[in-house]
Parts: C-alpha cells; structure tokens; sequence
C-alpha cells in the first residue's frame, strides 16, 4: 500500500488508490477492519519514513461530511441519540466498525457491541482463546453448524472483519434509524511522497485535510465506500458416488445419509488449507472456530465426505473447486474411514497408518493443546516441517529423541535431517515421518 501511494502525485490520486485498495475485498466476504503498514517513527529500514493507517467506520446516510477522523481510534460511543441535546453532533451517531476491550489485563479487538448485541443479532462469543481478537462467531441460520468467524487477525497490522456481521446496518432496507454509510478514516504520513500542495480536498462523501509540515507529508482523510457483499455461486464440483457414478454436487446434503458421495481434490490444495486449518487423524479442524470435518488422504488426493465438504465456509468451497478431481476416481476411500464410516466399527484405528493413530491420541488427550500451538499432523512436505512436527510431538508425550533409537536405517537417516546433515525427498520425507510416529507409539504404548 504504502509504495502504491508514494506513486500518487496529487489528492485525487491518493483518494482512488485507497478505494481500489478496499474495492479489491469487493469479491471476498472479509474486509480490513483495521490496516497499518510501516512505522513512521521506526529505526527498521523497510518500513522508516513512511506509515498508513486506516479504520472503518459506520456514519450516518445524508449528511456531508464537514470534518475528518469524525470518530477517535477504537472509541465505542454508544449515544442513539435519543436525547435532543445529542442530535447536532453528528460525532454520537458515529461507530468505529473495530474497537478494543481488556480481556485479563490485554487489549483485544472486537467488533463494536453496538451493533451486536441485541436480541435478533446472529453474532455470539465463544469462550476467548489466546489471539488478538475476541472469538465471535457468526450463526448462519440457514444450517446451523456453518459458524463463521468475525473477525480474522493477520497480526495487529490487520484486522479483518466478516461484511455479513454489519449488513443490517449499511445499505439495509430495514426500518433502522439512522440509515448507515460505510467510511474508511484514514492517516498517511510520509517522508518520500512529492504530493502537490493543497490544504483541503472536499468531494462527494470525501474530505481530506493535510496537516501543515514542510519535512514530510500529514493527511487526514475520511471516505465513503460501496458496500458489497459477494453473492454465492453455485459451486462447480464432481461428486463420486458410492455406486461408482459421478454427478454434480448436491450443496444440499448435509449428512450423506440418502445419498453419500465422495468429492475428491488434488493434493495442491493442502497449501491452501494449511493457513486455515490443521489436520489430527481423519480430521481437519478450523483454527478460527475449532469446528471440524472428516477428510481422508488417499494417494496423492484428499478427499471429503460430500455432506462433511457442505459444512465449510462458501470461501473456501470456492477456492477449493479449482483443484477439484473432475472424473470418475477409483480407490478414494481409505481402509480406516471405510470401516469407520461405513461399517460404523470402533476398532477402525488398527487399519490407520502410524502417524494418523498418533493423531488420535492426540485428539483424544491433547487436543486443547495441539490447537493452539498449530501442530497438524498430516503428512510433511519439507525438511522444516517434519522436524517441526517430530519436535511438538516430542515435547507433548514427554520423549527425548534418543529414547527412539534403533539401529536402523531409518533412525540414523531421521537423526542426520535433525541435524541437517541430509536432504530428503519429498516421499522419503512422508515415510520418515510414518515411521518416527510407529516408533514413538511404541514407545508410549497406552501409558500417554
């Protein structure tokens, strides 16, 4: 952001850079709440010089904007202007969309309760976790187990709110007083930008003021922007019945108990799902809501249980549907999720491989844990990630390394890459890791 606006040699071209910034979220169902890039005050060379930062706000429809930053960073203000002492300050109708709260002596984000907490809102908290920002989920009542999450953190540089949380308030057709505009308010100041003098630019739901400095450029700015909420679009993705045919999906099922189906996806999609989600067992669970599904790894193909595929968020349904196996596929059920699922056995884990037994005593026993610290426990495709894992299950079952050794090719190849004295193949990589998690089984056995 900050280079594209350094680019900018005049107002209106500062203004078209940070709608189009916001505009590119108009096909996402999240937007940036909250963003800052750079430091203006930093010592670090990629960032010193220059500092955005920009927050959303709800005003009111219909009245221009006369001054910028019309509400203070992360103020609530929860004035409805019932009281006609109140109603000539526009600044009490004005709610930052983001806010903060403490939360056992922290600050965390949250959206502001104003605009959930009532008793037709869709929106609740659940228990806290550790990240920066409260754990709001949003109810989709349309199936009530999909849960979005509110608020996504990439970090205090970013925070990402759903669109659907605020919809009944911006661009609403509901009888709600007063009717509400979308606006970024923004703050840009730079050391390196050229921009053309002005004092103050005034358009159409827009006002920025600069701030008088000669050693570096100080902008204030507040910006209506469109609100737009994706709509969903059917999904394009081959089901695999269990009779051998294929179809399209039935984005319906929610249960594969009338009709079941297999929907199966080139193994290029993991690096996609590992920045949502981490895997334990035949299970991969959603690190914004802890909600999970049953997945099965079969070859090089991952594959879902259609009705478990129906549970996931439309984003990510979507983004899923260009690695999408598209033909008629033999073999896409492992022996496990077979016996699991189908001959409803509990003693399904005897035909799971090593490393998916490990899995379950994990979720069985340390699946608090494993959440938050992220271990997945799929299979590595890296150096780094094999020994990540190997060192995480260590630590959780309480084993030293050493306390696996066998005189074995296997041991003494897994012990050179811990000291990075050799490089493994990807597949070398899967089978090593297989076979550390046997050995460490054996180790345990049923004691932890």
């Amino acid at each position: 952001m900050l280079e594209k606006l350094r680019k900018c040699s005049n107002v209106e071209e500062i203004v078209k850079c940070i709608k189009d910034f916001y505009h590119s979220y108009d096909i996402d169902n999240y937007i940036p709440g909250i963003y800052k890039e750079g430091s203006f005050l930093s010592t670090k060379k990629e960032d010193y010089n220059g500092e955005f930062y920009a927050k959303l706000i709800l005003r009111p429809k219909g009245i221009e904007i006369n001054q910028t930053w019309l509400k203070g960073n992360l103020q609530y203000g929860f004035i409805d202007g019932s009281d006609d002492r109140e109603k000539n300050d526009i600044g009490n109708y004005i709610y930052n969309v983001i806010v903060q709260k403490n939360f056992y002596r922290n600050s965390i984000y949250t959206l502001n309760p104003y605009l959930y907490n009532d008793n037709n809102s869709y929106i609740y908290e659940k228990v806290q976790d550790t990240k920066n920002v409260a754990n709001l989920v949003y109810y989709n009542v349309t199936f009530s187990t999909n849960e979005w999450p509110v608020l996504v953190s990439k970090g205090d540089n970013e925070i990402l709110f759903l669109k659907e949380s605020i919809s009944d308030y911006v661009n609403s057709e509901e009888n709600h007083y007063p009717q509400y505009e979308l606006s970024i308010e923004f703050e840009y100041r730079d050391k390196i930008n050229n921009i053309k003098e002005f004092d103050k630019y005034v358009d159409s739901g827009c006002l920025i003021t600069k701030e008088g400095r000669d050693d570096f450029v100080w902008l204030l700015g507040t910006i209506d922007i469109d609100f737009v909420i994706p709509k969903d679009r059917n999904l394009d993705i081959i089901t695999n019945q269990l009779n051998g045919n294929i179809r399209k999906i039935d984005e319906s099922n929610w249960n594969d108990d009338m009709d079941a189906g297999l929907i199966v996806f080139n193994n290029k999609c993991l690096k996609y799902l590992k920045e949502r989600y981490i895997f334990i067992e035949l299970s991969m669970i959603d690190m914004h809501t802890k909600d999970s599904v049953l997945v099965d790894f079969v070859g090089n193909r991952v594959v879902f249980w259609e009705g478990e595929f129906n549970k996931l968020p439309y984003e990510v349904k979507k983004e899923l549907e260009q690695y999408n196996v598209r033909k008629k596929c033999k073999g896409i059920i492992s022996k496990a999720m077979f016996e699991w699922q189908l001959n409803c056995k509990l003693d399904y884990d005897k035909y799971e491989y090593p490393y998916q037994k490990i899995g379950k005593k994990v979720f069985e026993n340390y699946f608090d844990i494993a959440f938050e610290s992220g271990l997945s426990l799929d299979l590595p495709r890296t150096s780094k990630e094999l020994k990540d894992k190997i060192d995480n299950l260590l630590k959780l079952f309480s084993v030293e390394f050493n306390e696996l050794y066998k005189y074995e090719r296997g041991f003494i190849t897994l012990e050179k890459i811990m000291n990075n004295k050799y490089k493994p193949t990807v597949e070398e990589l899967k089978q090593l890791f297989d076979y550390f998690c046997y050995n460490l089984l054996e180790v345990i056995g049923n004691d932890k």
